[in-house]
């Protein structure tokens, strides 16, 4: 995406060459039909998916403390919209003060993010987990995920949260969608 005409067209010339390339969406696919001049007969789709233990039965696990939950998971970066997501909570916060918000995840807005639940004044209702390898274990207990991203290709925490009948809410954007509406209905 940040790449100048100059290089788009390098890659373009490449493109031309390959056999064909896979994207993780549909959307990707238009991006770099559309975008990266790639001919758009040569792109195929195949989407991310959860791994296969994330499909096999499991029991939901609902946190002892009985308040609901709302988690989100994934890198702590701008497109993620992590900021957005915190306001968000605010409002529902004064409406259901039992609400519990979970914030899985690292990255270069780890520390700002800590400032921003200070700022909106949510200490008390989000859980800033940093980088878990335990995300099964954190879906199976939500009683949301959500994804407000701004962009996104085809997110594997959706896929993973799908997998496992946990609901999701996710921004329209990029492959959310696609993923959201093709893929749950072929899981269903």
């Amino acid at each position: 995406p940040s790449r100048r005409l100059g290089g788009r067209l390098i890659h373009a010339e490449l493109y031309r060459r390959v056999d064909a390339m896979v994207a993780v969406s549909g959307t990707s696919c238009r991006y770099l039909s559309e975008r990266e001049y790639a001919p758009a007969s040569k792109l195929r789709v195949i989407h991310n998916s959860a791994r296969p233990e994330f499909f096999e039965p499991h029991e939901r696990q609902p946190r002892r403390d009985g308040r609901f939950t709302i988690l989100t998971a994934g890198r702590l970066a701008e497109v993620k919209n992590h900021r957005r997501f915190l306001e968000a909570l605010r409002l529902v916060v004064r409406q259901h003060p039992q609400v519990r918000f979970q914030i899985a995840g690292e990255g270069p807005l780890s520390e700002q993010t800590a400032a921003w639940v200070r700022e909106l004044e949510l200490e008390a209702h989000v859980e800033l987990l940093g980088f878990r390898s335990d995300v099964m274990q954190l879906l199976l207990q939500a009683d949301v995920f959500v994804l407000p991203s701004l962009s996104e290709g085809c997110s594997v925490a959706l896929a993973e949260a799908m997998a496992l009948a946990t609901p999701v809410i996710g921004s329209n954007v990029g492959g959310i969608p696609e993923v959201m509406e093709d893929l749950g209905r072929e899981w269903l």
